[in-house]
């Protein structure tokens, strides 16, 4: 073929042959055979091109078609024997795939085709893929090139159908026989389409005979491929063209000697030179096949029958390795097994210690079988001089390679063996005679196999992964290796190189193989060797006569053939015993051929531990007087909704038996809803309400949705509008109307009363409507802590237009000269005024009573204020009278600061010397001078004693003039530092002050070089608190209107004053965010919601979802109370207009808009982009704030809480309930469970329960309940599988979690979240609910069948015996235990947590729903661990970790199962440390435990 470039795409000219074949595929389906190398692929590429016209029209939804090129999995093996098999069968076909071969497809097609090309294998793990992903990469490609069981799993599932493929090209397909994926592919989904809505079909292959066969079937065999696939078989009329470049090598039989009787001999010779061989094969034999715990191997907790299956792997593979390579094969391959263990034993993390023990046993028997094989001298390879068949292959490489002569070099060969371990074998031994002889030194030997599939482990050596075969294959082609040991896996589809030698070590079984391997020798003059017994050389020229005819007879048979249909397709009958499942809405389906792989994909969803798999229970059950016949029945674990068993029809076979009763079962697991509308299990499922109704036509908008909620980022920022109270707008005080005048109350709060300068009222606010009631507050001056309040004037007020202006100048003032609002964005104009009220002097009357008070408006004080000009003035040094009580500022400096006069000093002037430290031991003049460059006019004036005025304008929260102190009790208080000037102090007078730090220093200033403020410092002090002041009113007002919103949804009339006050007050804490620097915030309320929303959302989803499993229950509860599902309830609720995300600094931000001043610029969000001031809330819309979307969910959460502290349950589960309004509040009864009343019964007599119930202080009315609740999953009973505890423990997990939040939110006021976090941990965590279930011996009434449980608990039980007497009470063991430091090292057996959470949710459901029941109950078992963590709170060993090492940790995840997930975190120094948990949170906090005591362990620390 001619190459040319055209663009990105290589562009070759066609031979004549395929010109003629791919004229005649255009015309028909047809399967084109070809010799390998012949270029069959091309054909292909050349079909695709001419028919890309249907394909490129990408939209699917508007009859846009799809070509899909399959290329099948190596041939591994087809042993399906049992049902677990043909599942494992299935799976190796999905996932352990050999993707060069697809790749290799798909590079081929990207280089000759300019169309869109995507390739899938397992490896993708495209089983967890679900419509949406396909959907997304249908529409991204024209040509899909895949191994053909996801092309029958994407039809199967209904994701594409048939219609919608113009093109289906088959490699290599004469695998088309039996179940295989091609059959499937064709007989379930293609046959059953209409003739006219069929893609074309192209086959390609070397041979269309698969497997054995006679002379007599061969053209059965063809008609059984052609009707199957809907093809004709063609080949070329130009064979003479087509030798030209196919193959054509010399076959050789090459025999060699053998003594039957000289292999027994020395087969006994080993086993009496090696006695181990026989003694492990005896140890093997002696384990157990089914897990014992009677047996001498009960120590191995983990023991399950799969360990003999390995065991006995490795000696299957012993002895085939003895009896081809004799002695030394077999050291060899004892010497590779060790290795392999090796690194198995000391570096698998996840290897479990009692596994790990066993495997040692087996590994010091393989050393002695190494031992016994160096005395016996087989560790040599000299002695496999006499071995024939091994002598022959070396003398034939060397023969090949000598007749090379120049081109040595080129020497590239094939060794085919049938055994894995023989490839293995021979190929290390090739290199250590290469290495040794150097007759043999051209020798560069690897192997190649495949995955295995009855031990899918990488213990064995011989099962190669994927990149290791990669790895193999490249060196091979680089020609960095020239003799390749392989198995049947290279015999065809992968790319090699051309070979000149190919050897076939063992016996060909197969035409189909010979054939194949033969096509490998592609190198001009090549040879395909075949080793030959010289016993059976006859038979096997027999043999190779035989395909040779077939070989002619198929190249006769080519012409005139008619194309194949589904009425020549003979069916097995045995596959329709049951009809197939097909669901009506996408054409999903499920049948026999299929059935049973969908079965274990379920079941693998379900919820499961490492005490006992999730697999169904299958019973055979003959039929009598029917020889053969039977029926299956098959019943789920116990975890699963279905729990009836299900029984099938009459089958002859027990695996169409199964296969028949699995449809049956999918067909109910459907109804359930345990598989949706694409068959697929639910654990994959998206929740339908988030994606229902899809299909391909609006596939472009679900791929959108998906990734909005995939990339939903919680941390993400987010600028949203903060409404102003709906009261104040439009309630701007106008002359001749009717205005409410509110004093401001504060009063000192002792005991740190510093000065008496809050008693009296000063200011009041006035506006146009009355205010609702609100409650105290606290402010926190630096002059001592404050309660604040409003009191309503008795009389209306009404202003005249010329007091109303001076109010107006008033404001302005105070504004610009106290507030100091200096914000662009905010100008005063008081007609328009954002704030709707306008600050007023007082003077008022009687506040303290308790009925009216009278006050009246301080226009001389008014009058004062807008007099002034200016804020500042000279002082006037003939009257320093006049600075008692006042506030003066520097002329001189960078910071002229704020300072109160405390003395006016006549008896010191500039002349006198400064106080202070050494290098100030100047006058005042002096210093002025050279510091200032200032001459001081006056040198006889007084000196004045100032100290500095705190510039905090944040009195929501202690500042730096506060310290903090634990009292006794443990209680956060605040004490204040009062200010105050002390005679006795002097320190440094030099200090110009450029700290704003607030101290008690004293400082002198000359007057001359001093401005006064036109305000006295009380005044002052009472002005500056004024903002904050106003800032609260509105914050209170804000959440007595959300107050409102909220009792109105929740149809609630009215509340007792003082709960109405204390509910704003808590939903005030509840929207302020600890971000706004506040003394106040969401964060207790948060923890509490958090807990109280997942109790309730876990009663609903228990009690509502009858038929889903623990698994689908947390899955829908982890979406239901997301922060992404939270922050969505939000958004729409409209909560983010009320939250206060800012910290109060009127001075730098515009949190607060001062009365009489109006915002007027528009704001720019986070993208640049202008946001008017009128977004979103209306009038009210002109503050923006910043806050993470995930403060939005900590705020419902907050409210939540809120709702719970203030109006009780049951308003709670109202509310949540009205936020997810598509969920319905009203809780249904609570199904009984699946355990039949006589066996309830049974169980409770037999097994005393009753004795239990004494201990845990509660008689069930349902006794089922606690069966249940005391039932693993791994329990059966009879053959009748129970109920687990798994959704009892799930719904326990809630409640318990709620009833410890809620105790430590109620009895740790003064807690900070981060403890109270802490404390719950420390009481719901696996190792204390353990404790708890062996002080009160539950695990005697623990129902379950796992050995290793039944170890792990007695395990723990003996290291926790051995620190208490028989005679110790309750409360005494779960002291002297966690006083003991109960070792994190000791492994704690997750079920017996479990069963004390399922027995909570258990006692919950009998009690109709009494959550003071349950707390009533469980309170005095967790009563003692509550009062050992009061008296020292726990750390969580993560944040301790943080804290002691604030930076360079990275931890980093690792592999993760349904047992377990590692974790690994690098430390500042580079140590590593690793642990596994059962989660990530878990696996987290142990290894930092690990850290912690590592670091303890240094020296000097890190």
């Amino acid at each position: 073929m001619a190459t040319t470039i055209d663009g990105n795409v290589t562009v070759i000219t066609p031979r004549a042959y395929q010109t003629e074949l791919f004229e005649a595929a255009l015309k028909d389906n047809c399967i084109v055979c070809l010799n390998t190398g012949s270029g069959k692929t091309f054909i292909a590429i050349m079909l695709i091109k001419k028919l890309q016209h249907q394909i490129r029209k990408m939209s699917l939804g508007k009859g846009g078609k799809k070509t899909f090129f399959l290329a099948p999995t190596a041939s591994i093996t087809s042993d399906t024997d049992s049902d677990t098999d043909l599942y494992i069968y299935i799976c190796v076909q999905k996932m352990f795939t050999v993707v060069p071969l697809v790749k290799q497809q798909s590079q081929v097609l990207r280089r000759h085709t300019s169309t869109k090309v995507g390739d899938y294998t397992g490896d993708d793990n495209v089983d967890l893929w679900d419509r949406v992903k396909w959907n997304i990469e249908l529409e991204s490609h024209q040509v899909l090139v895949m191994t053909p069981a996801i092309l029958a799993q994407i039809l199967q599932h209904a994701y594409l159908k048939v219609e919608q493929i113009n093109l289906l090209i088959f490699d290599e397909c004469h695998h088309a026989t039996g179940n295989h994926p091609y059959v499937q592919i064709m007989r379930d989904y293609v046959h059953k389409v209409d003739i006219n809505k069929r893609p074309r079909i192209f086959g390609m292959t070397a041979s269309v005979l698969h497997g054995k066969c006679k002379i007599g079937q061969v053209e059965t065999k063809i008609k059984a491929l052609e009707s199957t696939m809907l093809c004709r078989i063609i080949t070329t009329s130009k064979l003479q063209e087509l030798t030209k470049y196919s193959t054509n090598p010399e076959e050789l039989l090459v025999p060699y000697d053998t003594d039957d009787s000289t292999l027994d001999n020395q087969v006994r010779y080993i086993a009496k030179i090696v006695p181990s061989i026989v003694d492990t094969k005896n140890w093997v034999e002696d384990l157990p096949d089914e897990a014992d715990t009677t047996s001498l191997y009960s120590f191995v907790s983990s023991y399950n029958p799969s360990n003999k299956k390995l065991f006995k792997e490795y000696i299957k593979d012993f002895n085939a390795t003895f009896q081809v390579l004799g002695g030394y094969g077999l050291y060899v391959m004892v010497i590779a097994s060790i290795n392999a263990l090796e690194k198995v034993i000391y570096n698998d993390l996840s290897l479990k210690q009692a596994k790990k023990e066993l495997f040692k046993q087996f590994l010091e028997r393989l050393d002695t079988m190494r031992k016994e094989l160096q005395n016996a001298q087989q560790d040599k390879w000299k002695p496999l001089s006499n071995h024939s068949k091994f002598s022959t292959l070396l003398t034939k490489l060397h023969e090949d390679w000598s007749a090379l002569g120049h081109n040595k070099d080129s020497f590239c060969a094939i060794i085919f063996t049938e055994k894995r371990c023989v490839a293995s074998a021979l190929s290390t031994m090739l290199n250590v005679i290469a290495k040794d002889d150097q007759t043999f030194k051209f020798i560069k030997s690897d192997f190649i196999v495949g995955h295995g599939t009855k031990i899918a482990s990488a213990l064995l050596h011989t099962n190669m992964q994927l990149k290791k075969q990669n790895s193999i294959m490249s060196k091979f082609r680089r020609q960095e290796m020239n003799i390749l040991v392989a198995t049947n896996v290279v015999e065809e589809g992968i790319d090699i190189p051309k070979c000149n030698l190919i050897v076939r070590f063992d016996q060909i079984k197969t035409f189909g193989s010979y054939l194949q391997a033969k096509g490998r020798a592609r190198a001009k003059n090549a040879h395909y060797v075949i080793l030959v017994n010289k016993n059976d050389l006859a038979s096997l020229k027999y043999q190779l006569e035989t395909w040779s005819f077939i070989e002619k007879y198929l190249q006769k048979q080519w012409k005139d053939r008619n194309v194949g249909n589904e009425k020549d397709y003979i069916a097995d009958e045995s596959l329709s015993i049951v009809r197939p499942f097909v669901v009506k809405s996408t054409n999903a389906t499920v049948s026999m051929s299929n059935s049973i792989q969908l079965m274990h994909w379920y079941c693998s969803t379900l919820p499961q531990d490492e005490y006992g798999i999730q697999l169904p229970l299958v019973t055979v059950i003959p039929l009598p007087g029917i020889p053969g016949a039977v029926r299956v029945s098959i019943q789920l674990p116990s975890c699963c909704p279905l729990p009836e068993k299900i029984t099938g029809p009459k089958a002859m076979t027990p695996n169409r038996a199964r296969a028949a009763t699995a449809v049956l079962v999918c067909k109910e697991l459907y109804e359930l809803n345990q598989l949706d509308e694409n068959l697929i299990p639910a654990k994959y499922q998206q929740s339908r309400h988030r994606f229902q109704d899809a299909s391909l036509d609006n596939s472009d908008d679900d791929a959108k949705r998906r990734l909005e909620i995939e990339n939903f980022n919680t941390a993400e920022k987010i600028l949203r509008p903060r409404k102003l109270p709906n009261i104040l707008n439009q309630s701007h005080p106008n002359n001749n109307q009717s205005l409410y005048l509110f004093a401001l109350i504060t009063h000192p709060l002792p005991p740190y009363k510093a000065i008496d300068i809050f008693g009296n009222v000063r200011f009041g606010i006035l506006l146009s409507r009355q205010l609702p009631t609100l409650p105290h507050f606290e402010l926190y001056t630096p002059y001592g802590i404050i309660d604040a309040s409003i009191k309503l004037c008795s009389r209306i007020k009404e202003i005249t237009q010329e007091e109303k202006l001076k109010i107006h100048h008033f404001n302005k003032n105070v504004g610009k000269w106290v507030f100091e609002i200096n914000n662009s964005n905010q100008k005063f104009n008081a007609s328009i005024s954002n704030s709707g009220y306008l600050l007023v002097p007082i003077n008022a009357n009687n506040v303290a009573s308790n009925q009216g008070f009278d006050a009246d408006i301080d226009y001389d004080y008014i009058n004062k204020v807008t007099q002034q000009q200016r804020k500042l003035s000279k002082i006037d040094i003939t009257n320093l009278r006049a600075l008692n009580n006042a506030i003066v500022t520097k002329k001189y400096g960078d910071y002229p600061g704020m300072y109160e006069v405390t003395e006016i000093r006549t008896y010191r002037s500039p002349q006198d010397t400064m106080l202070g430290e050494d290098d100030c031991q100047k006058n005042f003049l002096t210093y002025y001078k050279e510091r200032h460059n200032i001459t001081i006019v006056d040198t006889k004036q007084p000196l004045l004693l100032v100290k500095k005025v705190s510039k905090r304008r944040n009195m929501l929260c202690y500042g730096t003039d506060y310290k903090f102190v634990d009292n006794s009790n443990g209680d956060l208080t605040s004490k204040i530092e009062v200010q105050t000037v002390s005679n006795n102090i002097i320190p440094s007078t030099c200090n110009d002050d450029k700290s704003e730090n607030t101290s008690s220093k004293i400082t002198e200033l000359i007057p001359e070089l001093c401005n006064v403020y036109l305000i006295p410092s009380s005044e002052w002090k009472i002005f500056t608190c004024v903002p904050c002041f106003l800032w609260r009113i509105e914050s209170l007002l804000l959440a007595s209107e959300l107050k409102d919103v909220l009792m109105e949804r929740l149809e609630i009339n009215g509340l007792e004053t003082s709960k109405n006050l204390k509910f704003t007050m808590c939903l005030l804490e509840a929207i302020t965010l600890s971000q706004a620097q506040d003394a106040i915030s969401l964060e207790r309320l948060e923890f509490l919601g958090d807990s109280l929303l997942k109790y309730i959302f876990a009663i609903y989803l228990f009690i509502s979802n009858p038929k889903s499993h623990e698994g689908q229950l947390t899955q829908q509860l982890s979406e239901l109370v997301s922060n992404s599902k939270l922050y969505e309830r939000g958004e729409s609720f409209g909560i983010s207009k009320y939250i206060i995300a800012e910290a109060f600094n009127p001075s730098k931000n515009e949190t607060w808009i001062p009365p009489g001043y109006h915002v007027q610029n528009k704001i720019e969000d986070l993208d640049g982009r202008k946001l008017s001031s009128m977004d979103g809330c209306g009038d009210n819309a002109i503050i923006y704030q910043e806050f993470r979307r995930k403060s939005v969910a900590d705020v419902m959460e907050a409210i939540l809480a809120a709702i719970l502290l203030e109006l009780g349950l049951e308003s709670a589960k109202k509310f949540i309930f009205l936020l997810y309004d598509d969920y319905h509040g009203q809780f249904k009864t609570y199904a009984p469970s699946s355990v039949v009343d006589d066996i309830a019964i049974d169980f409770y007599e037999t097994y005393s329960l009753h004795e239990l119930e004494k201990k845990i202080g509660y008689s069930f009315n349902d006794k089922s309940l606690l069966i249940c609740a005391l039932t693993h999953s791994s329990y059966h009973h009879k053959g009748i599988v129970m109920g687990s505890n798994q959704k009892l423990e799930f719904l326990g997990d809630a409640i318990l979690s709620y009833i410890v939040a809620r105790y430590f939110f109620d009895h740790r006021a003064k807690a900070k979240p981060a403890e109270l976090h802490d404390l719950q941990e420390a009481i719901v965590n696996n190792a204390h609910l353990a404790v708890i279930a062996l002080a009160i011996n539950i695990e005697k009434f623990l129902f379950h069948e796992s050995p290793q449980l039944l170890n792990e608990i007695k395990h723990l039980e003996d290291i926790l015996q051995d620190e208490v007497d028989e005679y110790a009470d309750f409360n005494e063991k779960i002291v002297i235990w966690f006083d003991n430091n109960l070792s994190e090292s000791v492994k704690i057996p997750k079920p017996l947590a479990d069963v004390i959470e399922a027995i909570i949710g258990a006692i919950y459901v009998d009690c109709d729903e009494s959550i003071s029941i349950v707390t009533k109950k469980i309170m005095p078992f967790l009563q003692p661990r509550i009062t050992m963590v009061l008296r020292k709170v726990p750390k969580s060993p993560v944040r301790e970790l943080y804290e002691r090492v604030p930076t360079g940790l990275h931890f980093e995840k690792g592999a993760v199962d349904a047992f377990g997930s590692e974790i690994t975190l690098t430390m500042p120094d580079g140590k590593k440390l690793t642990a596994i948990g059962s989660n990530y949170k878990q696996a987290k906090e142990m290894v930092s435990e690990k850290a912690l005591r590592y670091i303890d362990k240094q020296p000097d620390g890190l």
